[in-house]
């Protein structure tokens, strides 16, 4: 649980970061929004990685880039899932680019982002029987 909620934080961090990159790409530098949320989310990884690697897993222990390769291959797979729900949200639901974005992020958070961070890139070694 207590990952969970750390890796919960993390993730909040880049999402706020990822967020106000976006706003900015889209409103000020009038950036198509879908290109816009794929630089934001670019950014976005390095920061839950490194936030995740040195507190929210605590796993220093892995390779470092072995453990960033696995964390690409997570949030990529997870920002094309969230992608396809943010496009699905704007063009079919007619919702706002930002509470898409955000709906599109929660889902993928819960279902996708953590299992796959708890999972596969910080899996914790087997106890020692």
């Amino acid at each position: 649980m207590k990952s969970l909620f750390r890796c919960a934080g993390s993730s909040l961090a880049a999402v706020l970061v990822e967020f106000a990159l976006l706003t900015a790409l889209v409103s000020l530098f009038h950036i198509f929004y879908l290109a816009g949320a794929l630089i934001a989310a670019a950014a976005g990884l390095i920061l839950a990685f490194l936030l995740n690697r040195s507190w929210a897993f605590a796993d220093g222990r892995g390779r470092a880039w072995r453990q960033l390769g696995k964390h690409i291959l997570v949030v990529a797979g997870g920002v094309g899932i969230g992608t396809l729900l943010l496009w699905v949200a704007v063009h079919q639901l007619s919702v706002p680019y930002q509470l898409g974005w955000l709906a599109s992020g929660t889902v993928v958070f819960f279902a996708w982002t953590f299992p796959m961070q708890r999972l596969f890139t910080f899996r914790a070694a087997p106890a020692a029987a």
